[in-house]
């Protein structure tokens, strides 16, 4: 019973520290929760002083530098204007000096006239086709010549080579084989347009395959001269086999013009002549070094047509820094393109050059005109410079005349020329003083001094005349000491038998014949 009383009064006792423990906890609490309440608002009332002071510093900085950005913005805007009226005035200035320096310099790439020069250059472009034009248009028009001889165009019938500020004469091959893939040679000149304004042109042959020929005639001066444009294919080719006819056929045509003032030929001749003479004993011409040591028989005939026709190769002559081969492929390299003069105008020429159509793309950057159907052609290209304006005083030529002289228009020569009445009967008297005297060398004379006055006086006054002071290098020249009058008459000997030679169309052993003689008669010269 005792034990049960105990028990209960320890289970009160129990009961009475919980709830004295939970009430401590309930005061504990409330306190806490005072205390929190307390301190949360005294951060919150020190967060919004502190945030109202963040404020003003923020918006006091903001209308600080909205003040200075307002300051800078109107010195930017004052600056701005003022660099614009500069920036638009230099603008102005550079296309105005741009359009001046264009205007410069189309002056001085398209309008030789000024310097008195002519820029002449040949290429063997290895085919114009749609795929490749814009490659090989690129090219000639970074060379910049005034006249191009351009040879192998594979153009077909009357197709043409269009280049801006150029106008295209040429000459396509007529016999092409039927089941041929392609045309093949075919050559021309591509001439800028300011030429013609100069001068008159006149194709003068296109007769035989491989070989044009036009004549420039100045406006403005009696000077002319002609500009062959050549192919000869190699000797493996069945167009290539008759060189000795195909270069008689460029003879033939340069006898004929032997009054023009220059001649220039210009081809791909697939002839080799290494480092053989291309001039006579007789000849006196500056030497040629020859990067190419190899002779082929296309090049023994070519040297045999230079020596006839007393031309001389450009090659080697000049620059030797600026000479190379004239064609370079992976078969090989050799120099078979040329430029001829006569050895008579050489001191005409100024520059001589070969350039590698690969070295003018590296230089004008072409790369992008490059493609598998637009390869670069193997031949290089051949330029000279020469002088196209005739001095109006000799050269100091020793003996010649420095005054004004005339020459006649023979092509203007009247109908009625030795017809009127006076002019017959002095010719009547010079005809019956030849068979009346004639016994004396004196008495010759005297007859053709008047014969030659009769003819002069009748030619004054029926015959327009133009004045000719220093217009051809060839009738300034003084005659030789060393000729005389059998070398003459060797001379004329060996010109007959030349033109017999080569006018000649008969049988193969009278036409040796006849060669044999020709040549005999040169070495008797």
């Amino acid at each position: 019973m005792a034990n049960a009383d105990d028990l209960q009064s320890s289970i009160k006792s129990i009961v009475a520290s919980i709830k004295e423990i939970k009430d401590g906890q309930d005061s504990m609490k409330k306190m806490f929760e005072s205390k929190i309440d307390k301190l949360r608002n005294d951060v919150i009332s020190t967060i919004d002083e502190k945030i109202r002071i963040l404020k003003d510093d923020i918006y006091l900085n903001i209308a600080k530098e909205s003040s200075r950005l307002d300051d800078l913005v109107n010195s930017v805007q004052t600056d701005f204007q003022y660099v614009l009226v500069k920036l638009k005035t230099l603008l102005l200035i550079l296309l105005t000096t741009a359009s001046t320096i264009n205007i410069m310099i189309k002056v001085l790439k398209d309008n030789t006239r000024n310097s008195g020069t002519i820029r002449l250059g040949h290429l063997n472009i290895c085919g114009w086709t749609q795929n490749n034009k814009e490659l090989r248009t690129a090219i000639l028009k970074e060379v910049n010549a005034d006249i191009f001889s351009i040879c192998e165009t594979h153009l077909k019938e009357i197709d043409e080579i269009e280049v801006d500020g150029y106008t295209w004469k040429g000459f396509n091959r007529q016999y092409i084989h039927r089941n041929a893939p392609k045309a093949s040679g075919g050559v021309g000149l591509l001439i800028k347009n300011w030429i013609f304004e100069e001068y008159k042109y006149e194709t003068i042959d296109i007769i035989r395959d491989g070989v044009m020929c036009g004549k420039f005639q100045s406006k403005s001066t009696d000077f002319n001269f002609i500009v062959f444009s050549c192919y000869l294919p190699p000797e493996n080719s069945v167009w290539g086999r008759d060189s000795q006819g195909y270069f008689a056929h460029i003879l033939s045509d340069i006898y004929e013009q032997c009054d023009t003032d220059a001649i220039f030929l210009c081809g791909d001749f697939n002839s080799r002549i290494g480092s053989l003479k291309d001039y006579s004993d007789f000849d006196e011409l500056p030497s040629r070094l020859s990067l190419d040591k190899t002779v082929n028989q296309h090049g023994n005939t070519f040297l045999e047509f230079l020596n006839e026709s007393k031309m001389c190769v450009l090659n080697g002559r000049f620059d030797q820094d600026k000479d190379n081969f004239t064609f370079i492929s992976g078969r090989g390299k050799s120099v078979v393109d040329y430029i001829c003069v006569p050895q008579d105008y050489l001191d005409q020429c100024i520059s001589f050059e070969t350039i590698t159509t690969r070295s003018i793309v590296e230089k004008a950057n072409l790369f992008n005109f490059l493609g598998e159907r637009s390869k670069l052609p193997d031949h290089s290209v051949l330029v000279t410079e020469f002088r196209s304006i005739k001095s109006m005083f000799t050269d100091s030529i020793p003996g010649s005349p420095t005054q004004s002289t005339k020459r006649f228009k023979l092509k203007l020569m009247p109908n009625d020329m030795f017809s009127s009445d006076m002019c017959k009967i002095a010719l009547q008297n010079v005809i019956s003083h030849i068979e009346q005297t004639r016994e004396t060398q004196e008495n010759i004379d005297n007859i053709y001094t008047e014969l030659c006055d009769i003819i002069i006086q009748e030619m004054n006054d029926k015959i327009p005349v133009f004045n000719t002071s220093g217009s051809s290098k060839k009738r300034l020249k003084v005659k030789k000491q060393f000729w005389n009058d059998d070398l003459q008459t060797l001379w004329n000997d060996m010109h007959l038998k030349e033109k017999q030679y080569l006018k000649f169309k008969g049988r193969t052993n009278v036409k040796n014949e006849l060669r044999t003689k020709f040549q005999l008669a040169q070495k008797n010269l």
